[in-house]
């Protein structure tokens, strides 16, 4: 596959995981924004409060309100909760 062939916009699935919480008071307006951005990506969201296997069920990207403790992965900060 050529590079040229790639699209500049993202599409696809975008799987995603959250807990109850940020998706009742945090997801909505994040998820709104995301998709008038990126229409072309379709967001698959999985509500968990437990610890999720982000490589076994095949999850893209992890939302919560916790600290960070797992040095094997890559976490940012998205905002600060007061």
């Amino acid at each position: 596959m050529e590079i040229a062939s790639f699209s500049a916009e993202p599409s696809g699935p975008l799987r995603l995981t959250v807990t109850g919480e940020v998706a009742r008071s945090l997801l909505p307006s994040l998820a709104s924004r995301f998709v008038r951005t990126y229409p072309q990506v379709k967001i698959e969201v999985m509500v968990a409060n437990r610890v999720v296997d982000l490589i076994d069920e095949g999850v893209d990207l992890a939302i919560r309100a916790a600290e960070f403790e797992d040095s094997t992965l890559v976490a940012r900060r998205l905002m600060r909760v007061t």
